[in-house]
């Protein structure tokens, strides 16, 4: 066998491979828009939305510089719009973000808790680097608040027992954005909704009979707590 013919063949074959998951993405419809109300959100239902390759269409959130609207243009017809009178919008890229005080807050998770990432530079010196921090919100309509132990025990003052699962978990450090991968959210969502159930003792000690928020500081911290239940 000629090597040569066949370094070609393998060459086009792997091509070939490679060629269609390619032309399925390209064509893979990408579309953007706003979101008016919360209510709007929650329903999927897009205002002045288009495709992105379209030149009839086009989305500027100005999130750089922070300006007070967003800049839509729609069936080539521009539109601007105060971002204090909408919910949020939706990316190019697929992401949905909720508009708060002319920021825009990448909607992370939307259970009872509402998870947010907001990105910003911060300029040290000579450099500058982009920090991530999280947020949330009771509900999409509810204020957006940093993630912290205080601002969640604030947010269901009544709920002790969500209160008491939060210092058993998080308590010593942990992070307040460690995920839940086998009940697919974020962990303190599944803390909310144990505390309401009753069960957030078997969360991380099935097996334990005589339960106290002692023993779970010392067998539930996030680094060994088990997710199977």
């Amino acid at each position: 066998m000629n090597p040569k013919a066949f370094s070609t063949r393998t060459v086009v074959f792997t091509a070939c491979i490679f060629a269609v998951p390619l032309l399925a993405v390209s064509q893979t419809p990408r579309t953007s828009g706003v979101y008016l109300a919360a209510a709007d959100y929650l329903n999927g239902k897009l205002e002045f939305w288009g495709d992105c390759g379209s030149k009839a269409h086009k989305l500027e959130v100005h999130d750089v510089w922070n300006k007070p609207y967003v800049d839509v243009k729609h069936d080539s017809e521009r539109h601007r719009l105060s971002k204090s009178d909408l919910f949020g919008f939706r990316a190019c890229d697929g992401r949905d973000y909720r508009l708060a005080s002319n920021l825009k807050y990448e909607i992370l998770e939307a259970k009872e808790l509402y998870i947010y990432a907001h990105e910003f530079w911060l300029n040290q010196g000579r450099t500058n680097r982009t920090v991530r921090e999280y947020y949330f919100s009771v509900g999409a309509s509810g204020q957006i608040q940093h993630l912290t132990l205080q601002n969640l025990k604030q947010a269901f003052p009544e709920n002790h027992p969500f209160h008491d699962w939060l210092d058993a978990t998080f308590g010593t450090g942990q992070d307040l954005t460690a995920y839940d991968e086998i009940h697919k959210m974020f962990k303190v969502n599944r803390l909310l909704i144990a505390s309401r159930n009753a069960d957030a003792e078997r969360i991380c000690c099935p097996e334990q009979k005589n339960f106290s928020l002692q023993v779970a500081r010392s067998c539930c911290a996030i680094s060994q707590c088990s997710t199977e239940n």
